[in-house]
């Protein structure tokens, strides 16, 4: 795991036991705290190039939930376990629709919202579905290299951001995705685990979060996949799908040279957009 250095990180895993379920984690950082919930068939791994700058502003929670599923409730559990009151809540894809039943489960413990291309939301831009005819040429020129890549990954994915860190993290999901728990557990870090004493506070009941309506300030990162850039209104395009975005207060934010990970395609242009909202 490679952090940016001088910003004091410490890039080991912790593990916990409440009531008895293993959660596996990192901390990192100081500051007010955020949750960042990683998406279905991946790891807390995934946002290590960021972690660095970002633990310069805040106290970084990350679950990493690639081989020991964990429900919102325990995550909540988690936060009480490590006496932090409120937070801001930061999900990609599947993991965003934790974050948003977290969210639903303590909405006045939430301060803020990031949510990372996916429709946990509201509605979301399905960019991959247009031609690659849209691509420029410097995405073109990417995909001439990687074209063979692409379709060893999925035939379903020649459509997909050809950017090197695409195809990476895309090869790494797939081969996640085939393996068991016990496969994933292979070359990784099994610290011991803390168990936590009870009393526990009783999870609420189902909530059925559907069509949930946020209150707290959201930023909403959807990625572009070459084709489509903020010039280019989601909801008038025949991209955008599902509802609207279900929000208060929002900023809507369209990366045109990304894939589904914004953060790995563009560090730079995510970094600044979700510190400038979080500051402000």
């Amino acid at each position: 795991c490679v952090f940016m250095t001088g910003s004091s990180i410490s890039p080991e895993m912790r593990a916990v036991e409440i009531n008895g379920q293993r959660i596996e984690y990192y901390e990192v950082g100081q500051g007010p705290p955020i949750v960042l919930n990683h998406g279905a068939n991946c790891g807390a791994d995934d946002w290590f190039n960021v972690v660095g700058p970002l633990s310069l502003h805040y106290r970084l929670i990350i679950p990493d939930r690639l081989v020991h599923e964990v429900d919102p409730w325990r995550l909540w559990l988690l936060l009480e376990h490590l006496n932090i009151d409120r937070v801001a809540l930061l999900g990609h894809s599947g993991g965003a629709f934790t974050s948003r039943e977290m969210y639903r489960q303590n909405p006045l413990r939430v301060w803020a919202f990031v949510c990372i291309d996916s429709a946990a939301a509201g509605g979301k831009v399905s960019a991959i579905s247009l031609p690659n005819s849209l691509w420029p040429p410097h995405v073109a020129t990417m995909f001439a290299r990687n074209k063979a890549k692409l379709l060893a990954i999925s035939p379903n994915r020649v459509s997909d951001y050809p950017s090197d860190e695409n195809v990476a993290i895309l090869a790494k999901t797939f081969q996640r995705k085939a393996q068991t728990p016990k496969e994933r557990m292979v070359g990784r870090s099994q610290p011991m685990a803390c168990k936590v004493a009870g009393p526990f506070s009783p999870g609420p009941e189902p909530i059925d979060d559907k069509g949930c309506f946020f209150q707290c300030p959201m930023l909403v990162f959807n990625s572009g996949r070459g084709k489509l850039d903020a010039s280019d209104p989601p909801e008038s395009t025949n991209t955008w799908w599902g509802t609207p975005i279900q929000a208060e207060k929002y900023k809507f934010v369209l990366v045109r040279d990304s894939g589904h990970w914004v953060w790995l395609d563009q560090p730079k242009e995510f970094l600044e957009q979700t510190i400038r909202f979080l500051t402000h």
